[in-house]
């Protein structure tokens, strides 16, 4: 979950991904029920991202966009990874754990920025192993993660 600044008093939440044991959605949109459509008995996984007006309501949902399948290389990272913001408004999504259980390596991440939307970006320098559950800050002067 990341803080989106909308110009508003308040701004937005983003939500990203998420692996579910159930499934029910209500009120989702028919393109993200094409999706979503698993047996009941098996693990089903959210590759989206919502944005949510704040303060919440009933009519709080902005947005829902698929995660692009390339986004943090060659799994996508859908549950336990590290996400952050910098001072620009740049969101990095990073590691965690793709939707077959696979850990996500951290040579490639993803960012968010309101002009642009997600994008891949390859790291450089001293990658560290895959993990799940770490956390990310953003240097708030430096490229650096």
């Amino acid at each position: 979950m990341a803080w989106v600044d909308n110009g508003s008093t308040d701004g937005e939440m983003m939500l990203v991904g998420g692996i579910a044991d159930t499934f029910s959605c209500g009120k989702c949109s028919l393109f993200l029920r094409k999706f979503l459509t698993v047996p009941a008995s098996s693990t089903s996984s959210y590759p989206a991202t919502d944005i949510l007006s704040l303060p919440m309501s009933s009519s709080s949902l902005v947005s829902t966009r698929i995660l692009p399948t390339f986004l943090t290389g060659s799994e996508l990272a859908v549950s336990d990874f590290a996400m952050t913001s910098d001072p620009n408004g740049t969101i990095y999504l990073a590691g965690g754990q793709a939707a077959n259980g696979d850990m996500v390596s951290l040579a490639t991440i993803g960012m968010w920025t309101k002009t642009a939307g997600w994008i891949s970006q390859v790291t450089t320098g001293d990658i560290p192993a895959a993990r799940i559950g770490a956390s990310l800050e953003a240097h708030p002067s430096l490229d650096i993660l």
